[in-house]
């Protein structure tokens, strides 16, 4: 990802590249104006990893630093983010979130990562 300030310094483009080409395009183009390819679509496999549960966050701002890693992981082209929750009201916050992301076609799918419950994997391409 790549970010341009205009001239004044007062707002921020965000840009990204095409996996296919390497064209640098604009965060909310939906396909390369060079290759045609679907940007929302592609990954390079990889997984963002964020921990919501473990600095004394509230349900709220647990909540808010999930809404931001999977902002911040879309943008990266991730495939995956691992939010790691813990066990407890945080956990139980998270997974209704992600429910209602997944219904709403926001996310592919989710689930906890093999047998620890205190740590969900998220796919979001």
């Amino acid at each position: 990802m790549r970010h341009r300030i205009d001239t004044r310094g007062e707002w921020l483009i965000f840009m990204k590249e095409c996996l296919e080409c390497h064209f640098i395009v604009g965060d909310k183009t939906r396909y390369c104006p060079k290759c045609d390819a679907d940007l929302r679509q592609q990954s390079d496999g990889s997984t963002l990893t964020v921990d919501v549960a473990h600095s004394g966050q509230t349900k709220e701002e647990a909540l808010e630093q999930l809404r931001s890693a999977l902002f911040n992981s879309a943008r990266a082209h991730n495939q995956f983010l691992r939010v790691i929750v813990g066990t407890g009201l945080i956990s139980e916050a998270v997974y209704t979130r992600l429910v209602h992301l997944k219904r709403s076609g926001r996310i592919k799918s989710f689930d906890y990562e093999g047998s620890n419950r205190g740590s969900i994997m998220v796919r979001g391409r």
